[in-house]
């Protein structure tokens, strides 16, 4: 069985995401913000993680449909991430894009 692109593309996504926060932890010297980005970038390991477990999922049109609200949080989170003045927002659509992203992985395991 090959990998699901789709999975694989999301999964490298999170990874991606994941090392901006780490990069914008580093460089904040807001304690209370470096906590919380500390939080997100746990989740999203944790999602990452699970991700890797269901690279080999087989696509399908059913699977395809529930990814098109993930691509299109990917967009609103980009957003987020890149206005960290608007953190509140950042937080919350990052809760949104994971709960997607549970979504997502309850249907496949």
């Amino acid at each position: 069985m090959a990998l699901n692109p789709q999975i694989v593309a999301l999964r490298t996504y999170l990874r991606d995401t994941i090392r901006t926060l780490i990069a914008a932890q580093d460089a904040t010297e807001d304690i209370e913000v470096f906590r919380r980005l500390g939080h997100q970038i746990r989740e999203m390991e944790h999602r990452s993680m699970m991700l890797g477990r269901l690279e080999f999922a087989a696509a399908s049109d059913a699977l395809s449909k529930k990814l098109e609200p993930i691509a299109a949080g990917q967009a609103e989170l980009d957003a987020a991430v890149e206005d960290m003045q608007k953190f509140g927002r950042l937080l919350q659509t990052m809760a949104k894009f994971l709960g997607m992203v549970d979504k997502l992985i309850d249907t496949l395991t």
